[in-house]
C-alpha cells in the first residue's frame, strides 16, 4: 500500500463493509433481545480511526496517512520524535469526538490528513490517545520504550502499570515498527 492510495483503499473497504452490515450476510445471536442489540447496532454504522506511517528509505522521509484521535511518533535522525498530528505533541488536548471514518459516510475518508516528516530514521509508533497523551504529556518516547523493555514480555505486568496510570483499557494500544538499518 502506498501513502497516495490510503484514502481510496479505506474508501473502497468502507464501502463493502458497510454493503455487510446492511445485509443478509450478518449472523444474529439467538436470543431475542441481543438480536435486537445487535439490529440496532447495524443501523448506526461502524466507526474508526487509524493511523498509517510509509517510511520511504530512498529518500529518509515518513508520510503518515492520519485520521482520529490516533497519534504516529517518527524518530528524526537527531533521535528526537514527532508526533504527526503535531499539534497533540503542542499541547492539544484529545477529545470524545475525534474525526472519525465511518461506515455511514465513505466521503468521510477526505478527512484523512497526509503529513510527511523528513529525515526519518525509519523507527515509526502509532498509539490511540490515552498511550499517546501519557508519553506525550508524562515520560515522553524513550522512558515509554524503556518501559516496555523493563517487562521483558510480561504483556500483563506492563497493562497492570498502565491502568495504575488511569488509562482506560480501550486506549491501550501501541505499535512500533524499525526499518532494519544497512549497518
Amino acid at each position: 500500500l502506498e501513502s497516495e492510495e490510503v484514502a481510496s483503499v479505506v474508501q473502497g473497504e468502507l464501502e463493502k463493509f458497510g454493503r455487510s452490515m446492511a445485509s443478509d450476510e450478518v449472523s444474529f445471536g439467538a436470543d431475542e433481545k441481543l438480536e435486537f442489540f445487535q439490529r440496532e447496532r447495524l443501523q448506526k454504522g461502524s466507526s474508526c480511526v487509524l493511523a498509517v506511517a510509509d517510511y520511504d528509505k530512498s529518500s529518509g522521509s515518513v508520510t503518515v496517512s492520519q485520521i482520529g484521535d490516533t497519534v504516529a511518533f517518527v524518530e528524526v535522525d537527531d533521535g528526537e520524535w514527532r508526533v504527526v498530528p503535531e499539534e497533540f505533541g503542542s499541547g492539544k488536548e484529545f477529545d470524545t469526538s475525534p474525526i472519525q471514518v465511518s461506515t455511514k459516510d465513505i466521503r468521510s475518508t477526505s478527512e484523512i490528513s497526509v503529513t510527511t516528516i523528513e529525515n526519518a530514521t525509519g523507527r515509526v509508533a502509532v498509539a490511540t490517545d490515552g498511550i499517546a497523551d501519557f508519553i506525550i504529556g508524562r515520560v515522553g518516547m524513550e522512558e515509554f520504550i524503556d518501559m516496555i523493555e523493563l517487562e521483558d514480555g510480561d504483556a500483563q505486568g506492563l497493562l497492570d502499570k498502565l491502568r495504575k496510570e488511569e488509562i482506560a483499557d480501550d486506549d491501550l494500544s501501541f505499535l512500533m515498527a524499525s526499518f532494519p538499518s544497512s549497518t
